[in-house]
């Protein structure tokens, strides 16, 4: 079994190939018997998927041909697991193999993954023992808080001396979390001490979700290693470099950015103290679309703004009172009792399901009454909402389109920082040059409060 140091150095920036004694190829179940199985090479580029390729030795293969086609033809998920010369069992899933056959009979069966993981040995240090580490493939342009300063002694005599900022270090009563770029390569690494309510998987989760907000960007770590006591978890994963994004990031060329950049960081991972569920949160969800949109025509950046703007409002609204439950739940257990027309009874029922939620006008003045939102923010979403809706954005014209542009940007980082409930230096993209502001909402005013 190999050191986690060991498969860290031959991964991250630079393309491997693990060449294994043996990989076997299954189905789901487990008792079911392989369906190939040989030696062949685990492989990836410095980023992108994880390829495979064995020469297949099974025996009986005849026996297993009907199996085998059945899989081909029906494209069925299969499994793999891989022995590779340093005795490091490596597991992955799920893929759709290709098999080519010789005319001999013989089968090389290859496919890609979006990831495969090891049990390895422990590095040395306290930092690996029960930690969650990230390795991204890349220098991430975060702005570091702390400087390492290197120095070359010949016979007793400095004859280089260098200093860099490289390195933020978090520590609180939530939180003890090192983000740093490796000495020697460059690359970004965070390492974050477990803590109770953010142990694994959920904090690799919320840990890349953070950078990704601070970053506005869709940068995803090349390795994750989930450390225990004993032995640490490795697992390498489909990561893309130099992600494109037009997203700008709340704090973007703000003075402040060195220090209101981490604690932006820690109030979003918060989200995930104590969260259960092995997919984003909401506001990350919501931020991938904008990125993802920000790539594209101006038009569909836009609407992807007004539709994730509407997303994260909508969370911020009251709940209807107990009382106006019990109103609306006694008219819909009318309406399911009315003998009346079908259609009617259903758009009905829809309409009341309308009325039980605040209107969107109503909760963002509350939020501009709170100092969430400005009003100019707030017109420019009113008035874009129904466009969009019924496909006229494209009648904008290009200079009102980059005038509601900005706001919204604004609006929607607004908006998240609510939600996270970050207070503090924000950049507002709104006016012709950036301005900085203090994004400092009101409590006791606030939806949902």
């Amino acid at each position: 079994m190999q050191h986690v140091e060991t498969v860290l150095r031959s991964v991250i920036g630079r393309p491997f190939e693990f060449e294994c004694s043996e990989i076997i190829v299954k189905g789901i179940l487990d008792h079911e018997e392989p369906l190939f199985q040989g030696p062949g090479t685990i492989s990836g580029g410095v980023d992108g998927q994880i390829a495979f390729r064995l020469f297949d030795q099974s025996p009986e293969r005849e026996n297993r041909l009907p199996r085998i086609l059945e899989s081909i033809n029906s494209q069925q998920s299969l499994r793999l697991f891989g022995t590779d010369f340093h005795e490091t069992q490596w597991t992955g899933g799920w893929f759709v193999p290709d098999v080519r056959f010789s005319d001999g009979g013989h089968a090389v069966v290859s496919g890609e993954l979006p990831s495969i993981g090891a049990r390895v040995k422990l590095g040395f240090g306290a930092e690996w023992t029960n930690s969650t580490a990230l390795y991204y493939a890349e220098k991430l342009a975060l702005p570091m808080q702390s400087a390492t300063e290197t120095e070359v002694r010949r016979d007793d005599e400095i004859v280089f001396r260098s200093r860099r900022t490289d390195h933020s270090r978090i520590s609180d009563s939530q939180f003890s979390i090192e983000i740093r770029e490796d000495l020697t390569s460059g690359f970004t690494e965070v390492i974050a001490q477990n803590r109770p309510g953010l142990m694994p998987p959920i904090a690799e989760i919320g840990l890349a979700d953070a950078l990704a907000y601070v970053l506005c960007r869709i940068s995803r770590p090349r390795v994750v290693v989930r450390s225990s006591d004993n032995d640490a978890q490795i697992i390498i994963r489909v990561c893309t470099l130099n992600a494109r994004t037009r997203l700008p990031d709340p704090i973007g060329g703000h003075p402040q950015k060195t220090t209101a950049c981490w604690e932006i960081f820690k109030a979003f991972l918060r989200q995930y103290v104590g969260w259960e569920e092995l997919s984003p949160v909401a506001t990350a969800n919501h931020l991938y679309e904008v990125i993802s949109a920000s790539n594209g025509t101006v038009h569909g950046f836009m609407a992807s703004l007004v539709l994730a703007i509407e997303g994260l409002f909508s969370q911020l609204g009251d709940p209807p009172s107990e009382e106006l439950k019990e109103v609306f739940n006694s008219l819909h257990q009318y309406l399911a009792k009315w003998p009346g027309d079908g259609e009617m009874k259903e758009r009905a029922q829809g309409l009341l399901s309308g009325l039980a939620r605040r209107s969107h006008k109503s909760i963002l003045q509350t939020l501009a009454n709170a100092s969430v939102l400005r009003p100019e923010e707030v017109e420019s979403w009113l008035a874009l909402r129904p466009k969009i809706a019924h496909g006229h954005i494209v009648d904008v014209s290009d200079e009102e389109i980059w005038a509601h542009r900005g706001r919204l940007i604004t609006m929607f980082h607004r908006l998240i920082l609510r939600t996270i409930g970050y207070h503090g230096p924000i950049t507002d993209f709104s006016g012709s040059q950036l301005q900085f502001v203090t994004f400092d909402w009101k409590e006791s005013e606030t939806p949902g409060e």
